[in-house]
């Protein structure tokens, strides 16, 4: 993990991390291993779109990999 990911879990800062809802199911579809391809398709939304999402979540959490957010996800109780 990252450092900033480190002080993102730390209690003080979990609470402001606020995932929408397609962020949340993006999260668990990347963690569940699926593709950027497989999860537009599970969503309905574009695979462009997928990877704006990811982008935004690797902002959010500090991640700057697929397991990194996927880690962030089992310690926050996203997964």
């Amino acid at each position: 993990m990252t450092p900033a990911m480190v002080q993102m879990l730390s209690h003080s800062h979990r609470a402001y991390i606020e995932l929408k809802p397609k962020e949340r199911q993006v999260t668990k579809l990347i963690a569940d291993d699926k593709t950027y391809d497989e999860i537009a398709d599970i969503t309905g939304a574009s695979k462009r779109a997928i990877e704006h999402t990811r982008d935004s979540l690797f902002a959010k959490t500090g991640a700057r990999t697929r397991l990194q957010l996927a880690k962030f996800a089992l310690h926050t109780g996203i997964l």
